[in-house]
């Protein structure tokens, strides 16, 4: 099973601040991420998914630019993972409900 992207709402949140309001709109990563073809990685990945087997997958929007951001940045797994929870421009380029 695959998770899908998240939708956004549009609402806002009393206790919360959307990203694009936060994050400078001309920063690097934010004009790569327009530049990125995601529905195009979608489908070339989604034959790599099973969606009937073990725990659902992460969104492959997620799992790309999370890649992406590890070979830009040169570091491991693990500290891609700890950067994305730490970097408002991280997370908008690979968005995901928490």
């Amino acid at each position: 099973m695959l998770q899908s992207n998240p939708v956004l709402s549009g609402q806002e949140d009393l206790f919360r601040s959307r990203l694009d309001t936060m994050i400078f709109l001309s920063h690097r990563l934010v004009r790569l991420c327009g530049l990125v073809d995601w529905s195009g990685l979608e489908s070339f990945y989604r034959q790599y998914y099973c969606a009937d087997n073990g725990r659902p997958g992460y969104s492959i929007r997620l799992m790309c630019g999370l890649f992406l951001l590890r070979e830009i940045e040169g570091v491991s797994d693990e500290t891609v993972c700890e950067r994305w929870e730490e970097n408002p421009y991280w997370q908008g380029q690979c968005p995901q409900e928490i």
